[in-house]
């Protein structure tokens, strides 16, 4: 097994139990979702850039706490320079 396999398997473990989260009313809260958004977001933009998978343990902590400081349009302003700039650059 490689280790790009090793991190979609972790990836998901956290984007999917994270996305089931939101069905109970207690967890569905503004800066969750924001959250599951964005790394739903993230997780495409590494499938269709064909970039690697690591980049997503940085970029979904970062969405997670981006989500809860800045929420909303700003905040999601401020995400999407970020991923460009990391996308494009590194």
């Amino acid at each position: 097994m490689s280790l790009n396999i090793i991190a979609w398997i972790v990836v998901m473990f956290f984007a999917l139990g994270w996305t089931l989260g939101m069905f109970q009313e207690r967890f569905r809260t503004r800066s969750n979702m924001l959250a599951v958004i964005w790394w739903w977001l993230s997780i495409a933009a590494v499938f269709t850039l064909s970039i690697s998978p690591f980049h997503l343990f940085y970029i979904m902590p970062l969405a997670a706490i981006m989500s809860i400081l800045i929420p909303g349009l700003f905040g999601s302003i401020i995400l999407i320079a970020i991923f460009y700039i990391i996308f494009n650059y590194f």
